[in-house]
C-alpha cells in the first residue's frame, strides 16, 4: 500500500511525490529500486513524502491522475515497450490521461511528471515518439556516463552550465529514436528532454540510482552480459563507482516542481 517512507514526511512543506515502481517484482536486487529513490530524495529534500504504487501485479496508480501529489515519477523497467503487456497499455493511457486533465485544467490540480530509463521512453512512446534498440556495435550502455546538454539542457541545469554536461548513471539497451511532439531534448542524443509546457522531464539515465543497485542489476541483466567478458565486466562494475550528479540533478528537479 502507498503510504510515507521519508522520516519527517508529514510536514506540509515538502512534495507529495508519487512513484509508479515498473520494476518486475521477479527481478529481486539489494538495495531494492525503492530503497535508491528513498535514499536519494531523501538526500535532496528530507522533507519529501514519497508513495510507492506497483502498476504491474496489483495495477495500482494515484487516484485523479495524481491530484494530491506534486510530482509522478515513472520509473526505470524491463518490459519492451514495442511489444507491450497489458500492464503497458495501461501505463501509456494513464500518460495521456494525465497529460490531457493538466491541459483541461490548465495545470491546476496536475502533477508534474517524471520519467527516468523506461519511463522517460514510456512518455515519449504514449505521446507519438518511437522507441528503437541500440545497436549490436553500441551495446548496452551501462555505468556513470558523461551526458552533453544542449543550450537548452545547460540554461535548465544551471549547475552544470560551465562544464556543458552532467554524470549520470545508465543502464539501457533501448532508447529514443524520435520525441514526442512538443518536447525539447536538453542533452545529446534524446537522454533527457522537457515538454513545451514545462509539465514533463525525462531522463534516460537513473539520478536516482546507487553503484550498489546499478552491480547489483549487473549481476541479474544475462541479456545485457552475455557477450561480454570477466574484463568488460569488471571494467564497467567499476565504471558503476564513479562520482556522479545524480544528487545535483534531483535538487534541481525538485525547484522545477515547483516552478510555472
Amino acid at each position: 500500500m502507498p503510504g510515507p517512507t521519508i522520516p519527517g514526511a508529514q510536514s506540509t512543506k515538502g512534495p507529495r511525490i508519487a512513484i509508479l515502481n515498473n520494476i518486475p517484482s521477479a527481478l529481486v536486487t539489494t538495495p531494492t529500486g525503492n530503497d535508491s529513490f528513498i535514499a536519494a530524495l531523501s538526500t535532496a529534500c528530507p522533507s519529501a513524502h514519497l508513495d510507492f504504487f506497483d502498476p504491474i501485479d496489483a495495477q495500482e496508480y494515484p487516484a485523479d491522475c495524481g491530484a494530491d501529489y506534486d510530482l509522478i515519477i515513472l520509473s526505470g523497467g524491463t518490459a519492451d515497450i514495442n511489444a507491450p503487456e497489458p500492464w503497458v497499455l495501461k501505463m501509456l493511457d494513464f500518460v495521456r490521461e494525465c497529460v490531457r486533465r493538466r491541459a483541461e485544467t490548465g495545470g491546476k490540480g496536475a502533477p508534474k511528471m517524471m520519467g527516468v530509463c523506461w519511463g522517460h521512453q514510456a512518455v515519449h512512446v504514449a505521446l507519438g515518439g518511437r522507441m528503437e534498440m541500440r545497436s549490436d556495435e553500441e551495446g548496452p550502455e551501462m555505468g556513470v556516463t558523461t551526458i552533453g546538454l544542449t543550450p537548452e539542457g545547460t540554461s535548465f541545469f544551471d549547475f552544470a552550465a560551465e562544464k556543458k554536461s552532467f554524470d549520470i548513471h545508465e543502464f539501457h539497451k533501448r532508447q529514443i529514436a524520435s520525441l514526442a511532439p512538443g518536447f525539447v531534448p536538453l542533452a545529446e542524443q534524446n537522454q533527457c528532454t522537457i515538454s513545451n509546457d514545462n509539465s514533463i522531464l525525462t531522463f534516460q539515465g537513473h539520478p536516482e540510482m546507487s553503484a550498489k543497485l546499478a552491480q547489483s542489476f549487473l549481476a541479474n541483466a544475462k541479456s545485457y552480459t552475455k557477450d561480454m567478458s570477466e574484463d568488460d565486466l569488471k571494467e564497467t562494475a567499476k565504471r558503476m563507482e564513479r562520482e556522479h550528479d545524480g544528487a545535483a540533478i534531483l535538487q534541481r528537479v525538485l525547484r522545477w516542481v515547483g516552478e510555472e
